[in-house]
Formats: C-alpha cells, sequence, structure tokens
C-alpha cells in the first residue's frame, strides 16, 4: 500500500564491506517510514561477486530490493527514479544494505520520508 510522501527527496552515497547488516539511512527521528526511490550499487572488487539485499532493521528484516548478483570487476546495478519507490520500510526502522562478503559495495541512494509527520 503506498502513503503519503512527505517533504523533499533525499540522495546519500555509501559504501559498504562488512558480511553483515550495514545500515545506509538512519531511523527518522519522526518516526516515518523511508520509500527507496532509486538506489545504484557497485562492486568495486576485481575477482570476487557478492550478493547484496536492501532491507530494514525490523527484528526479522524485511527485504525491500533484492537479492542482487554484483558479478566481479565493478559491475553495477541501477534502479531508476521510480516515483512509486522500489520498496518502503516499517516505520521508524533505518534502511541497511546486507552483503554476503566483504567485497566493496558502493553506492548512492535516493530516498523520502513518507507517512505521518509524527510518530503514530
Amino acid at each position: 500500500m503506498l502513503t503519503e510522501a512527505i517533504g523533499p527527496v533525499h540522495r546519500k552515497s555509501f559504501s559498504v564491506n562488512a558480511a553483515s547488516a550495514t545500515t545506509i539511512v538512519a531511523a527518522d527521528a519522526q518516526g516515518r517510514a523511508i520509500r527507496v526511490l532509486a538506489m545504484v550499487l557497485s562492486n568495486n572488487h576485481a575477482s570476487n561477486a557478492v550478493v547484496a539485499t536492501v532491507q530494514d532493521n525490523t527484528g526479522t528484516p524485511l527485504v525491500l530490493i533484492g537479492p542482487l548478483q554484483l558479478t566481479a570487476g565493478n559491475p553495477s546495478v541501477v534502479l531508476p527514479f521510480n516515483g512509486g519507490g522500489w520498496g518502503e520500510g516499517g516505520k521508524g526502522k533505518t534502511i541497511d544494505v546486507l552483503l554476503d562478503g566483504t567485497e566493496v559495495v558502493a553506492g548512492a541512494i535516493t530516498y523520502q520520508y513518507i507517512g505521518s509527520r509524527s510518530p503514530s
């Protein structure tokens, strides 16, 4: 179910290299959910592939995008701008990238806060 987007569109670059979930967008202080509008992920390792999953940080993470196979040698996955969003996390949750290895994955995310202007 789509809900109302609030305020401006935000952009952020990131780099992750842990075989675990790494937060790329912090939780909203007002308790709103985060909708992923666009994203690019790039595997910077010359010889190792890596699988990336974009999720929120609930007790049982909600998978928003993926898993995405990033082959070796700097290939990228580009999710172009989608006003309806590629996925949205739970209210007050972070957006994380989970890798299955320790290769460096760099990228950028475009997102927007959705839902109530104050926590419900």
